[in-house]
């Protein structure tokens, strides 16, 4: 045993040899043959432990029944459960037919924004997707003047 073990137990379990556990004890009388040294550590602990048994409590008359009424504070609501809220209302507040539907376009409207974004090629394999934002970045020169005049035009280019 080291002496800094020799410390923390000193620390953990007082400074009377015969509260320590059974199998520490034979070594901690080891090691304070060997480090005199220690025995003002040990010294210190029975002073503390002394001081220790003095000490009283004090008494908190209803503490514990106080303790045991007392509300706790509001949960805080998750992201799932504000979500599940949103589509689901709770009973007593009106009911939103929208929102599920709403919910329910979401993936339509991923899909419609995903597969504008591609187009249709024949090539010598067969049919491939390829993307089409490419494509469409490139303006003619009246489609640009078209744009930038801002202006309403009656009939179409």
């Amino acid at each position: 045993m080291t002496p800094e073990r020799f410390t923390q137990l000193v620390d953990s379990y007082g400074g009377e040899l015969l509260r320590w556990p059974e199998s520490l004890q034979s070594e901690a009388r080891d090691c304070l043959a060997e480090s005199p040294q220690l025995g003002t550590v040990l010294q210190q602990g029975a002073q503390l432990d002394q001081a220790l048994e003095y000490w009283t409590v004090p008494a908190f008359a209803g503490l514990e029944a106080r303790l045991l009424q007392q509300n706790l504070p509001d949960r805080q609501k998750g992201l799932i459960d504000r979500m599940a809220v949103w589509l689901i209302p709770l009973s007593g507040t009106p009911v939103s037919w929208w929102r599920p539907a709403a919910l329910a376009c979401l993936p339509l409207l991923m899909g419609l924004l995903i597969g504008g974004q591609f187009e249709l090629i024949d090539t010598e394999q067969g049919l491939s997707f390829e993307p089409s934002f490419e494509q469409s970045l490139e303006l003619s020169l009246e489609e640009e003047l078209y744009f930038i005049s801002l202006s309403d035009y009656a009939e179409s280019l």
